[in-house]
Formats: structure tokens, sequence, C-alpha cells
């Protein structure tokens, strides 16, 4: 018995280990004479670093539509980085009259993020690096105070790279007085 016919691939198993890989989960398949076996599992995105008390300094304040918050944070939280997550502009403010992350990860392209919202942000990020997730150029020009723009959609393992060389560059995360 096949799934395939002649215009499928049958490549369904192998993009799903692909993503369960991709947010550090395990994927296995077993066969026998009877049918075959695909188990896998993922872990909670809320253990380990990821959960931050209030007043801590995180290494990366990701900014981000809701539906893409999960992605980005398994990802980073994957490499040992603490992340804490926001979705709006004015949360974000709030937060970084708190916290300063070693990191701000932008992804542009957003209702409330247009340049006048980058530019809000980089009035209040201080010393924390700002990195702008933008490839479909969603902010025009360039804005004064953003650290790097990434303007080409990246792979993850490409993206995660970019990321963690932004990192080990910079001092601890400091609290803001």
């Amino acid at each position: 018995f096949t799934t395939k016919s002649h215009t499928h691939k049958g490549l369904g198993l192998t993009v799903a280990k692909g993503v369960v890989k991709t947010h550090g989960g395990e994927f296995s398949i077993s066969s026998n004479g009877n049918g075959t076996v695909v188990k896998f599992s993922l872990p909670r995105i809320r253990e380990g670093k990821a959960l931050l008390a209030d007043s801590e300094n995180p290494d990366v304040m990701l900014i981000a539509p809701e539906k893409s918050l999960g992605y980005l944070q398994a990802m980073l939280t994957r490499n040992n980085l603490s992340v804490a997550v926001y979705d709006n502009i004015g949360e974000t403010i709030h937060a970084l009259k708190r916290v300063r992350p070693r990191l701000i990860l932008v992804q542009a392209g957003m209702e409330f993020m247009d340049a006048g919202g980058v530019r809000m942000l980089t009035k209040v990020k201080g010393d924390s690096r700002l990195i702008l997730l933008d490839p479909k150029t969603a902010i025009p020009g360039e804005v004064n105070g953003v650290d790097l723009f990434l303007r080409e959609a990246y792979p993850a393992h490409h993206l995660i790279s970019i990321i963690l060389g932004s990192i080990e560059s910079l001092v601890p995360a400091q609290t803001v007085a």
C-alpha cells in the first residue's frame, strides 16, 4: 500500500520529522507485518529558560505575530537562550522600562510594526542590539538604531546562526535602573 500517486512524492513523513526535530522533539517510525507506527513527542515551550520572572533580563526579546511566536521561541530556547515574547508594541515598550535584553528580534510586517513602531523601539532599547526581520521590506529605507536588517527569508538554521553570532559579541544582559 502507498499514499504516493503520480503527482505526490511521498515526502510527508520526511517533512513531519523535520518539523518535529526543528522544535527539539523526538520522532520514530517502526513497522511490522501489521502496519507502521509513527511516534513523536514535542517539548513544552514553557520549560527551562523560557520561563522568566517579570524582572529577569532575557537573552532575547522576541516581537512577532502570535502565529509566529511558538516557532521562533522554540528555535531560540532550543539553543539555550531565555526568551521574552510579545506580539504588540505597547507591551514591548512597557517591558523595556523594566528589563534590558541582550537582543531584540522584531519580525516586521505586523499591523503595528511599521517604521514608526521601529523608531519607538530604537528610542527605548538602550544598549540592546536590535535585529529586524523584514523579508517583505515592510519597513522602507534604513532606520537609525537598528543594528541589523535581514531583508531576505532565511532558512531556520541560518537565522539561528545569525542570532547566535550577534549575541556572542554582546556583554551579559543588564537591569534597567
